[in-house]
């Protein structure tokens, strides 16, 4: 009993974020990319994570992300939980790789992997990477309203979407809340090779005393 208990615990954690993912509100506009910038997909993975340094520079290597997703038709608004490696690496991405990728980035250099899921009532939704600079809270996501900066708390970027979704006659939010990837997740969100999220249900569904 105390199992099925577990498993209807995770099994609706992984519901409440498919359906966001399932219904993702919007998708990006096309990505201008300056000369100037470094190549960080043309990097490894591991590479990119020692030269991206700032928030600024993660936001760019987002937008390098989504440029190629978009040329390469491999946007995709459905449930993943890729890693960053994989991202890195070509595979499909929404908006929970986009901000997994600024996570993973900035991780080591003193940011919180934090992401923000945000939910409309009837499923669709969003979910942005948050951080923090000098009192102040910063997002960075797939979309070119994802990038910002100033926010006073966490109200006031739930207040800000709001205004987008409802310019685009999408659901008010109703649920809101965020995930520490390092913390649920490991380093598995970095740098495992298929789904981090359904290895992290089964593993915790195989530790001992789960019965």
């Amino acid at each position: 009993m105390k199992k099925r208990r577990e498993f209807n615990r995770f099994f609706r954690s992984i519901s409440l974020a498919s359906a966001l993912l399932a219904g993702c509100i919007s998708m990006p506009n096309k990505q201008e990319i300056k000369s100037k910038e470094p190549d960080y997909l043309g990097m490894s993975y591991k590479k990119a994570i020692e030269e991206v340094k700032t928030p600024e520079e993660a936001a760019k290597y987002v937008r390098q992300l989504v440029k190629r997703a978009i040329d390469s038709d491999s946007l995709d608004n459905g449930f993943n939980y890729s890693s960053f490696k994989r991202s890195h690496e070509g595979y499909k991405i929404d908006c929970s790789e986009a901000a997994a990728s600024a996570a993973a980035l900035l991780q080591d250099d003193g940011f919180k992997p934090l992401v923000l899921f945000m939910l409309g009532k009837e499923g669709q939704g969003h979910c942005v990477y948050v951080y923090e600079k000098k009192n102040k809270l910063g997002i960075i996501g797939i979309n070119n309203e994802d990038n910002n900066y100033g926010f006073k708390d966490t109200d006031e970027i739930v207040n800000y979407y709001n205004k987008i979704f409802e310019g685009k006659g999408a659901d008010k939010i109703e649920h809101h809340f965020f995930v520490d990837l390092k913390e649920r997740y490991g380093d598995d969100y970095m740098h495992y090779e298929n789904d981090y999220q359904l290895k992290k249900m089964l593993d915790d569904m195989e530790k001992p005393g789960k019965k």
